[in-house]
């Protein structure tokens, strides 16, 4: 199976106190209980992608960075994840066409509307 859906979606707005945190590191459970992680920025965009072994939300800082990725069975699990981490401060979502070679700069090049 081909890449089936790629949606992008502007997050706008600060988000004071997300409900999700996204780490870089070993988890405590694997670190005798020091932490070691770094927290991840807040994105600017989020790409959910569907691919043979599952439904992917990957989250991109204004420069391109990635900054956190969630597996999900579904494409509507993803979008779920992404309201429940974001709210309101997600703009609509946006289908990738099927030619577009960089989603993430897709994504980054649309209007905040």
């Amino acid at each position: 199976m081909n890449t089936s859906v790629r949606l992008s979606a502007r997050i706008i707005g600060y988000i004071s106190k997300p409900k999700i945190k996204h780490y870089q590191g070993l988890p405590l459970q694997l670190t005798g209980g020091k932490e070691l992680r770094v927290a991840m920025e807040s994105p600017a965009i989020i790409i959910i992608e569907q691919k043979p072994d599952g439904v992917f939300l990957y989250r991109y800082t204004a420069d391109g960075r990635v900054v956190g990725d969630t597996w999900h069975m579904t494409v509507d699990d993803a979008k779920e994840q992404a309201h429940y981490e974001y709210g309101d401060s997600i703009l609509p979502w946006k289908l990738v066409p099927a030619d577009t070679a960089d989603v993430v700069a897709f994504g980054l090049a649309r209007e905040e509307s």
